[in-house]
């Protein structure tokens, strides 16, 4: 597993603002993805005033929090967070393909960076494991590529 390191290097520029949209379904999961990449952003120089957390139900809702974000034409770079564990039915696969399908089109059609974490997983040890008070978590890997794709770009 890849963890890039902390982008303190990454030069924090004022004018930038970031939106994170956070999935409440798997809440416990995705409370600890949204709150580990709101401290890294913090600890790396961004304003919690340039900050903006929106939450929806569940994954599916994401992609439509993200266009109606980009149609505003107020951030610079979106962050989505979800964690979505498989069951006994195909709805793992429908979401996961759909979602991150959606999130692509939105990303080349607005020409903005969308961080691309709503996490498929096939256990729930395996998403505790993605989304645990450490560095692996995949909130605060999702803050250090958006400094780094902001940084690259804006």
């Amino acid at each position: 597993m890849h963890i890039p390191k902390t982008s303190s290097q990454v030069e924090v520029s004022k004018e930038w603002r970031i939106a994170i949209v956070r999935s409440k379904f798997n809440s416990d999961l995705t409370q600890s993805l949204k709150d580990r990449c709101f401290q890294e952003l913090i600890q790396n120089g961004v304003d919690s005033a340039q900050i903006d957390v929106i939450e929806v139900p569940g994954a599916f809702e994401i992609p439509l929090a993200c266009k109606k974000l980009l149609d505003t034409k107020s951030y610079h770079c979106l962050i989505a967070l979800g964690v979505v564990i498989k069951g006994a039915t195909n709805h793992f696969d429908m979401i996961m393909n759909e979602v991150s399908r959606k999130i692509m089109d939105l990303m080349v059609e607005y020409s903005t960076p969308i961080i691309y974490e709503v996490i498929g997983c096939y256990t729930q040890q395996d998403a505790i494991a993605r989304t645990s008070d450490d560095e692996y978590n995949k909130g605060a890997e999702a803050a250090k590529t958006a400094l780094e794709i902001l940084s690259a770009t804006f």
